[in-house]
């Protein structure tokens, strides 16, 4: 009697779970466009493609650590830093 009551409740719970849900369009993960400059162009064609090194001057809290008080480097001075790496490294 068990036998039959489990292998009711286990066809009707595959039954009842095999419906699909609508995804939506809507995301909760902001995915902002973000702006392009000159300086991203120059560093994929010069740095990325050519030593696949990433080089990342854009703030990104995810890779930091939040014991820190940090400060995003400016773009000018980011500009500056990858022209003393290309001297030195590369």
């Amino acid at each position: 009697m068990k036998r039959i009551l489990y292998a009711l409740i286990i066809s009707g719970m595959i039954f009842l779970s095999c419906e699909e849900d609508k995804i939506k369009g809507d995301s909760i993960f902001e995915n902002p466009d973000e702006e392009v400059t000159e300086l991203d162009v120059w560093l994929e064609k010069n740095i990325r493609s050519v030593y696949n090194i990433e080089y990342l001057y854009k703030w990104k809290d995810i890779e930091t650590n939040m014991g820190f008080n940090l400060i995003p480097a400016t773009y000018e001075k980011s500009r500056d830093w990858i022209k003393v790496i290309m001297f030195l490294l590369l």
